[in-house]
């Protein structure tokens, strides 16, 4: 990929040769590739490709967003096919097809269901499973598989996995440490202490403790699923939830099917249509603008908002952060008193 990289670059930047081009992939991007411009988030600069002559999860998580501009209209790898690794291959495009395919086919109750087992169900035995989907009448989804191996610890003829305290997804396993692959998650860090022969290990020096679970019988969201419509959706559920905890206030989710994020209903009258956006790169919003006018950026991405202000047409959208959003909304309640 060394001429790849260099045929984005001018004449004299980057690694001269590709000897040069694998020694740099273990530095921060920024330190080798010229990155100017107010358009490329913090994020990305820092952004480290390889560790430990592994492919890090910061590198999968923005290659998977990138890889989408390698699919058809119909959602088929269109080139790539023979050269690309598997993990490029579960992209957003993929994982909203074969899932928002399955919920959008019934009612808005029932796709709004959906997307909550999605989001709220990102792990569960198969019994337990079957009566989340009965419980709360969403359709039933082929999303769900057994905990991979990279996410587990065999001890004798048990397997053992760790749920990230901030989604529950399981965490994955790399040597004697443990993290979630959600960026925003990635503090969690935990490592695995052992405890005595035939013992399964345990979770230490992370934030919060953490349970380890036997692994039979548990099956877990697609990765693909879980990264693209799962866990960026937390932020969306936290922030209906919230406003429908407001008197006079409700909260509409994922109106016409997902039309926008949020339809809020106030006192007054007034509807508040709103696209959250859980992203550290904002030249993908801008580059496809959503269709509500309150853009509501989460709070550990709020680099992004003052981005989209910049960018955005001022007199079209108003960006907010979640929090920034929670203030107005309750400036305008105690304003309608």
């Amino acid at each position: 990929m060394h001429g790849v990289v260099l045929s984005c670059l001018q004449p004299g930047e980057g690694p001269v040769t590709p000897a040069d081009f694998v020694r740099v992939l273990s530095k921060p991007l920024g330190d080798w590739a010229p990155l100017d411009g107010d358009m490329v988030p913090q994020q990305l600069r820092q952004l480290i490709v390889l560790q430990e002559d592994v492919l890090t999860d910061e590198a999968i998580d923005y290659g998977s967003e990138y890889t989408e501009a390698l699919f058809d209209s119909d959602g088929v790898l269109d080139t790539g096919q023979q050269w690309l690794p598997p993990w490029s291959h579960q992209t957003r495009e993929q994982a909203e097809r074969s899932a928002f395919t399955a919920i959008s086919s019934g009612s808005q109750a029932q796709y709004a269901a959906g997307r909550r087992m999605l989001i709220e169900v990102p792990t569960g035995a198969e019994t337990a499973l079957l009566m989340e989907y009965s419980r709360r009448g969403s359709p039933r989804l082929d999303v769900y598989e057994p905990i991979g191996g990279d996410r587990t610890v065999s001890v004798g003829d048990r397997k053992f996995w760790w749920p990230c305290p901030g989604c529950h997804y399981p965490m994955q396993v790399h040597g004697s440490s443990l993290r979630c692959q959600y960026p925003p998650h990635s503090v969690h860090r935990y490592f695995l202490q052992a405890r005595g022969k035939g013992q399964a290990p345990e979770a230490i020096n992370g934030p919060v403790s953490v349970t380890r679970m036997d692994a039979e019988g548990i099956y877990c969201l697609r990765w693909g699923v879980w990264r693209f419509i799962g866990v960026p959706g937390l932020a969306e559920v936290l922030l209906i939830d919230w406003l429908n905890a407001k008197p006079g206030v409700t909260a509409e989710s994922w109106p016409d099917k997902d039309a926008y994020d949020i339809g809020v209903h106030m006192p007054d009258g007034q509807v508040l249509r709103v696209d959250l956006k859980d992203v550290a790169d904002a030249r993908k919003i801008i580059s496809d603008p959503p269709a509500a006018e309150h853009i509501v950026v989460t709070d550990h991405y709020k680099a992004t908002a003052a981005t989209l202000r910049e960018h955005l047409p001022k007199d079209r959208y108003v960006v907010h952060t979640v929090s920034a959003f929670k203030r107005m909304i309750t400036t305008r309640l105690r304003g309608s008193r």
